[in-house]
Order: structure tokens, then sequence, then C-alpha cells
């Protein structure tokens, strides 16, 4: 779909996936990167997440685990560094009014 927003791109820690929010930020797709060509193939697409909208995303360093924080949630996703393959395995809320999560980094340990 061209007319669907794209944003907020990371990197896993072994430069081989891209993940992405997709489809105006309402689903994340994970993307096989060619370490060759640099050609982008589309590795897996979630379903629609509830409370999307611009945000960030972020790689635990040993390449296990993903985060997005969006709006006023975290997400957090367990990835497969072989297949480009995730699972969602957990989000939390930010404390309701104001509250925007507007970035993410993740300690190492």
């Amino acid at each position: 779909n061209t007319n669907a927003l794209t944003a907020n791109v990371g990197i896993s820690p072994d430069g081989k996936y891209l993940v992405s929010l997709v489809d105006s930020l309402s689903r994340v797709r994970t993307y096989g990167r060619n370490s060759t060509s640099g050609e982008l193939s589309v590795a897996k697409t979630s379903e629609n997440l509830s409370h999307t909208g611009s945000g960030n995303i972020g790689f635990h360093p040993n390449g296990n685990y993903f985060y997005l924080a969006n709006n006023a949630h975290i997400f957090a996703f367990q990835f497969n560094q072989t297949s480009g393959d995730f699972t969602q395995i957990g989000s939390a809320t930010l404390q309701s009014g104001s509250a925007i999560a507007n970035g993410i980094c993740v300690h190492p340990s």
C-alpha cells in the first residue's frame, strides 16, 4: 500500500533486520536485509496493535528483544534473530493524562 505511513525504523544489533511501524503506524513489520545488495524483504507483519501512533523502536543489545514506545504505551517483543519472527510478550501503559513515550533506550543488562 503506497499510501500507508511507515515510520520509526530500528535496526537489529547484528544489522541483519530492520523493524518499522507500518500501515499508518498500526502494525510492526520486520525486514530481512541482504548484506550484499542491501535489498529488504518482509519477514513478518504483526496484527493491528492497540494504542498505536508514532513511536520509537529499540533493541536489547543481545538482539533477543525489541521494544516499541509510542504515545502512552510501551510494547515488548521477543525477536528471533534467525528468521526475523517476533512475538509480543508484554505491554505497559504510562500514567493517564499527558504522559507520552517520546523515545526508548534499552539498558544492556
